[in-house]
């Protein structure tokens, strides 16, 4: 997958979470779980191609750096 590929695949991810969670205080941790297994689901070619043991979950939570919180 090439940087532009990526940079699109990462663009639709991340339109797809704003018009899932339009609320920004609802966008936690738990959300994001939620999001990547619709995702594995709905739309698995969003999915973060990963090797080996990795995790996409947090493939996802990174995917989505600086778009959700946990509230404490």
């Amino acid at each position: 997958m090439t940087m532009v590929d990526n940079a699109n695949r990462r663009g639709e991810l991340r339109k797809l979470w704003f018009q899932q969670f339009p609320d920004e205080a609802k966008r936690t941790g738990n959300q994001v779980l939620q999001f990547a297994m619709w995702l594995q689901t709905n739309r698995p070619d969003l999915l973060p191609k990963v090797k080996g043991g990795a995790d996409r979950y947090q493939s996802v939570k990174s995917d989505l750096h600086g778009f959700w919180t946990d509230h404490q």
